[in-house]
């Protein structure tokens, strides 16, 4: 599972970030706080490529160093008037593929 944050938000982000200018935190983390597994992402992605997908998962990390869970506290960007939004797999799969030729 990774946090995951739509393009559009973290962009919009961003800009209110820097135009705020002074009395900002030192580090910021733009995360949504909502996990995302990669297997969301390819069911999301096989209907809109209009491919037939295979799907095999795993239990554990395939790789024993990958962490199960890796998501983001959203608690600041709150505090600065920001509400991350979890993404829309398949309005965002949408976006960004490319219909499979055949």
């Amino acid at each position: 599972m990774r946090d995951q944050l739509d393009v559009d938000q973290a962009t919009a982000m961003l800009v209110a970030l820097a135009q705020r200018g002074a009395n900002l935190p030192p580090l910021m983390i733009l995360c949504s706080g909502h996990p995302v597994t990669v297997g969301a992402w390819a069911e999301a992605l096989a209907p809109a490529r209009g491919a037939p997908m295979r799907l095999a998962r795993w239990d554990t990390p395939v790789r024993a160093h990958d962490p199960p869970r890796v998501v983001g506290d959203p608690a600041t960007l709150r505090r600065l008037g920001h509400a991350p939004q979890p993404i829309v797999l398949d309005r965002l799969a949408a976006r960004i593929i490319i219909p499979w030729p055949g």
